[in-house]
Order: C-alpha cells, then sequence, then structure tokens
C-alpha cells in the first residue's frame, strides 16, 4: 500500500473526525447488533464519509446489499454483514451482489473488516482487507483513504494497487 499513497498525509481535524466516528461505532455495536443497525451506524456513515452514494438498499436475513455510486459516475456493490462474520458464502455472495448492480467492485463490511475485491473476471480470489480501527490510525489513514475513497475507484488506484502487487508476488516468486 506505501506505493499507492507513500506521503499521503490527512490533517489533524480529519484524524479526530474518523476517531470520532469509530468510537461512537465501537459504542453502539458489536457482536450481538443486528445487520439494519450495522447498516445506519457503521455502513452508511462510512460509505458517506468516503464520498459514496448509496441506492437500492436491500436487506436479507443475515445480511444487506446495496449499490454504491462514486463522484464519478463508478458503481461499486457493497455487502454487508453481521459482525465479524466470513462465511463460506461471501465471497460468492459478493459476486452476485457486485453482478445484479453492474459493477466490477464490491465492498464486503463485516466489521469491524472491510474487504474490497474485484469482482468481475477473475477467477482467482484477490482482495484488499482493512481492520477498524486500525486503518483509521494516524499513519495508515491517508493511505486508507487513497485506496477506498470513492475518488479512488475513479481514477483506478486499486486497479494500479492490484498491477503492482502482482508484479512484486511474481518477483518474490522468481527469487
Amino acid at each position: 500500500a506505501e506505493h499507492v499513497a507513500p506521503r499521503a498525509a490527512c490533517d489533524a481535524r480529519a484524524q479526530t473526525q474518523w476517531e470520532r466516528w469509530w468510537n461512537h461505532v465501537e459504542h453502539q455495536c458489536g457482536p450481538a447488533t443486528g445487520v439494519r443497525t450495522l447498516f445506519d451506524v457503521v455502513a452508511m456513515p462510512l460509505f458517506g464519509r468516503l464520498g459514496f452514494r448509496a441506492k437500492h438498499p436491500r436487506f436479507m436475513p443475515g445480511s444487506a446489499t446495496a449499490t454504491l455510486h462514486t463522484p464519478g459516475g463508478q458503481t461499486v456493490a457493497l455487502l454487508l454483514r453481521p459482525w465479524s462474520e466470513r462465511t463460506p458464502t461471501t465471497w460468492r455472495d459478493a459476486t452476485a451482489a457486485a453482478g445484479q448492480a453492474g459493477a466490477d467492485w464490491c465492498c464486503i463490511l463485516a466489521p469491524p473488516t472491510l474487504s474490497i475485491i474485484p469482482a468481475a473476471g477473475h477467477a482467482s480470489r484477490r482482495s484488499l482487507d482493512l481492520t477498524l480501527p486500525d486503518a483509521l490510525h494516524p499513519a495508515s489513514l491517508a493511505t486508507f483513504l487513497a485506496l477506498v475513497h470513492a475518488e479512488a475507484f475513479d481514477r483506478a488506484a486499486l486497479n494500479q494497487w492490484l498491477a503492482h502487487a502482482a508484479t512484486e508476488q511474481a518477483r518474490v516468486r522468481a527469487d
């Protein structure tokens, strides 16, 4: 990730706002919190702060989906799961949500974990996995925002990061 935003920095006010938001989440939510509450307290404030607009929320037993739009017109799917839940069907459900939304990317939020997956055209499972509040720490917030802000999807920052990661992985294998 340091290759994406090596010198990125956030101002102290933004840092404080993110910390305040996460403190509210930790006080309101946990493993027993229902999906609708997670949607209202965690998902919508998070993705709103990241510059997305959400449409078409759908609630099912144990999950929710929505279509996220960036300012530049990109579509990203959202799959919300209960706190810390990672089921065997998560990947399939994420690619299905992306297909329904017409999106190439899907954000899987199972607080405190946010995973971003390329949901179209990949046979292998690749993802960017971030843990809150670690990603909101002063040393990592700027990189977090560089990778997951709505504008990052408009400028293909994740595509660049994945390409760099694949190159680095190939270099390590060659050694």
